[in-house]
């Protein structure tokens, strides 16, 4: 049961680890007493990643028991009490990483003496003389890169138990940290103040056009279709006389000026329009009344001479 669980061990660490061949030994059983060895190389997408730290902790030792291989804790980690099997899923391995780091952390456990490295302008760090068992790497921050996570190794390894490396070369996967598109800072005016902002375009509006202020015009009137002036003539005397005009109307044979010829408008009482004579007297340039009286005039002749013809009428039969 033992040697099936290193089996299970050594083959999930080489796949998690990206781990391959140095130095091949065939053996069924691993030489234990072997100094092994641990090359570490940071590199992303074949650049080499230099300044990075890198701590390896011995966790376990690996030994035989009654011809089976086992896991012993070290003294450093002798009180942990986590179950080292989860180290067979991919899953298991980072969780059983972080939990023996938190575990050294909070009892001061520190890697031993030559077990820090940095990495130089190859990128790249090993570690010698190591004895057989299960080891805890931590990788320090590095700038532009993500912080690899914790994750366990087994020294040597072997992915069937028949061969077995004794110096192991481990690449784990790098990332880089994607740079942010830097957005352009707008450069102040001179002088100071801030960025005055982008000029708008406006529409003109349309002028107004200024309305002209209506003038007062004397015009001349424009006689309708029932109040055509006509020029006065002399009137020969026809069988009924056409009465004189009353006292200020120029005689019919006198030209009127046709300039002070204006339209009667019906205005307010008391109003007097400039250049038109006082409301009460007949405008005779319209030569409208004179219709008016000749027809009461008409109406009068009749009237007399119908009665003076029943007098006579009278007279004669008497």
């Amino acid at each position: 049961m033992k040697k099936r669980f290193i089996t299970a061990v050594l083959l999930m660490v080489a796949c998690v680890s990206q781990l391959t061949v140095s130095v091949l030994a065939v053996s069924t059983i691993p030489d234990l007493t072997r100094p092994c060895s641990l090359t570490i190389e940071m590199k992303y997408e074949g650049v080499n990643i230099p300044n990075a730290q890198i701590a390896i902790y011995h966790v376990a030792d690996t030994v035989m028991d009654n011809g089976d291989m086992t896991l012993v804790l070290t003294t450093g980690f002798g009180g942990f009490t986590g179950d080292l099997a989860a180290i067979e899923t991919t899953e298991g391995n980072q969780a059983l990483a972080v939990s023996l780091r938190t575990y050294a952390s909070n009892n001061g456990v520190a890697p031993a003496a030559g077990h820090i490295q940095v990495t130089g302008t190859g990128g790249k760090v090993s570690f010698t003389n190591l004895k057989a068992g299960l080891y805890l790497v931590l990788t320090g921050y590095v700038a532009g890169y993500r912080t690899i996570a914790p994750y366990m190794l087994m020294i040597p390894t072997s992915p069937d138990l028949q061969t077995w490396t004794y110096d192991v070369f481990a690449e784990p996967k790098t990332e880089i940290i994607p740079t942010a598109t830097p957005t352009a800072t707008p450069t102040p005016p001179p002088g100071g103040g801030s960025t005055p902002p982008p000029p708008t375009t406006q529409t003109p509006r349309p002028t107004a056009t200024p309305t002209p202020t209506p003038t007062t015009t004397p015009t001349t009137a424009t006689p309708g279709p029932t109040s055509t002036p006509t020029a006065p003539t002399t009137t020969t005397p026809g069988p009924t006389s056409t009465p004189l005009p009353p006292s200020g109307t120029p005689s019919p044979t006198e030209k009127p000026d046709m300039q002070e010829v204006i339209i009667p408008k019906t205005e307010e009482p008391g109003t007097v329009t400039p250049g038109r004579p006082s409301p009460g007297l007949p405008q005779t340039g319209l030569l409208m009344w004179p219709i008016p009286v000749m027809a009461v005039a008409g109406v009068l002749l009749f009237v007399g001479g119908w009665v003076g013809n029943k007098k006579q009428k009278t007279k004669g039969e008497q």
